[in-house]
């Protein structure tokens, strides 16, 4: 039997961090799966037309368009290579532009945390330690959101 996660487990923390993030998270999904899908796609057409061209055939069977001239299915390759490569292109961009809010964000509400503290507890930590409360953490969890 699995038990629940607690409350303040590390799931949890990730969805409050990214939480505000989820829409552009879910484009992100989406953007990477048709591109996934075209990429297959693509694969199937090249596949296809080789073998039409093995054969000496002048026509290609592609799913979906059904039968078709070798330089129209050569055409089509192009143009879903392009949108695959276009998609591609706006999910690393969300990818990055999601991970930068989420780092920047974290490094904020960490300095400020750690400016608001009292003093005494200020002065009793290092640099270092400083350095990976603000730096390495928000590091980590981004890396955690990323994947």
């Amino acid at each position: 039997m699995s038990e629940a996660l607690p409350d303040n487990s590390a799931s949890h923390a990730i969805r409050r961090i990214a939480g505000p993030e989820w829409r552009r998270l879910s484009v992100f999904g989406v953007c990477t799966l048709i591109a996934g899908l075209l990429e297959a796609f693509f694969l199937v057409i090249v596949t296809r037309s080789a073998l039409a061209v093995a054969d000496a055939a002048d026509r290609v069977d592609l799913p979906v368009f059904g039968s078709s001239t070798i330089g129209r299915a050569a055409g089509l390759g192009v143009i879903v290579l392009v949108v695959r490569l276009a998609l591609g292109y706006a999910a690393v961009t969300l990818q990055s532009s999601v991970i930068h809010r989420i780092t920047t964000s974290l490094r904020s509400e960490l300095g400020a945390g750690f400016l608001r503290s009292k003093w005494a507890h200020q002065s009793a930590q290092t640099s270092v330690a400083l350095q990976e409360i603000v730096v390495q953490f928000p590091v980590k969890t981004a890396s955690l959101v990323y994947q």
